[in-house]
């Protein structure tokens, strides 16, 4: 008996946002994802159903035959999934019972723990066990209902929900650069003195920059 792989729901969430935007930039920028992830969720889909869903040109984008049939289907799924978890979410109108929530240390300090108080007060029959792990954790594994996680590193088999964007700036202290200079590109930055943060497992040093400016005081 053969394992049959079907695509997920993120790989159709990501379709139908390519096909409503008409662009990867635009359907990454509403699913807070890069247009790389997007690239590699369409290509992968393609693989795995054995058809090309997509034709790209200089003169924009359009769904092969097989990519409209494709693009209805997971209107038809999403929306019954949404269904689901409707009518599932509404059984109960005030939550009760125990859930497991998980942080980094240093965001679930500052951030999530006051917001669970809060959450607690408002509905007094929710059990709350929260906890903070310095490491990427595995919700199976650890028993955990929810992970509050800063990356887009998220398994297929995952339900994720883009909370916010985390921008981060490069800054230094004026006594500093008097001494070392103030960096004009990227590659100047080889040159210069880091103090760099770590999040759970991600590698510490690497940084994704983009429009980059200098600014003075």
């Amino acid at each position: 008996m053969s394992l049959i792989h079907y695509p997920q729901p993120k790989d159709l969430q990501v379709l139908i946002a390519v096909v409503n935007t008409g662009s990867f930039s635009a359907a990454a920028e509403i699913l807070g994802q890069t247009p790389a992830f997007v690239t590699k969720r369409i290509q992968q889909m393609e693989a795995l159903l054995g058809v090309k869903l997509l034709n790209r040109s200089s003169r924009g984008m359009a769904l092969t035959e097989s990519g409209q049939t494709a693009y209805a289907h997971s209107l038809e799924i999403m929306d019954r999934l949404q269904n689901l978890m409707d009518e599932v979410t509404h059984i109960k109108e005030q939550p009760v019972g125990m859930i497991r929530i998980g942080s980094s240390f240093g965001f679930g300090r500052a951030y999530i723990a006051p917001a669970i108080m809060e959450i607690m007060e408002i509905y007094p029959e929710l059990q709350i066990n929260f906890e903070l792990f310095d490491r990427q954790i595995d919700l199976n594994r650890d028993n955990v209902d929810l992970d509050i996680r800063i990356n887009d590193d998220i398994p297929d088999n995952y339900i994720a929900k883009l909370l916010a964007k985390n921008q981060r700036i490069l800054c230094a202290s004026p006594a500093y650069l008097a001494q070392r200079g103030t960096p004009v590109t990227l590659a100047d930055l080889q040159h210069h003195d880091c103090l760099v943060t770590k999040e759970r497992d991600q590698t510490i040093g690497v940084w994704e920059l983009e429009n980059l400016q200098v600014k003075s005081r």
